[in-house]
């Protein structure tokens, strides 16, 4: 084995943390969850032979008060595809919530689901939006407010 070649996402590629390709073995794509700049790059080989990459979700970082810093990135943790390739997850930790993208077109990806499941900005804690807004409402689990968020996700058949 040999490395063939290296790839470099910039700064819009920090702290990379997953890696998956499709599952389709005729396809040579797939993602790389980027954490610290909250992206999520396509990575494919191109006509040439050599591999390319795309930023094709960026999640915008949130103006907050009563956090370490005055803004809040959403810290990708964990990605997941599905076995039939439809479809991309993603924790995004410090804001809270699990995203869904339909990835039919791997370089468009389109958010179709989001739900938020504790975080850093729920309604009624204690990190608050500078834009007014109260944060994000969270379900409660057997009359207990989620707290923390969702770090690592699994896709069950």
């Amino acid at each position: 084995r040999k490395v063939v070649q290296q790839i470099e996402c910039g700064d819009s590629g920090w702290i990379p943390l997953e890696l998956r390709f499709l599952h389709d073995p005729k396809r040579t794509e797939g993602f790389v969850g980027a954490a610290l700049s909250s992206t999520i790059h396509r990575f494919y080989k191109d006509t040439d032979g050599s591999w390319k990459t795309q930023v094709v979700v960026a999640v915008d970082a949130l103006e907050v008060e009563g956090w370490a810093l005055p803004n809040m990135p959403g810290l990708i943790t964990d990605i997941i595809l599905s076995l039939d390739d439809r479809f991309l997850y993603f924790s995004n930790w410090l804001h809270g919530d699990i995203r869904q993208y339909d990835i039919s077109d791997t370089s468009n990806p389109k958010l179709v689901g989001q739900v938020f499941l504790g975080g850093s900005v729920r309604k009624g804690g204690p990190v608050k939006l500078k834009n007014g807004n109260e944060g994000f409402a969270v379900n409660q689990v057997k009359g207990k407010d989620l707290r923390g968020g969702p770090q690592m996700i699994q896709l069950s058949l």
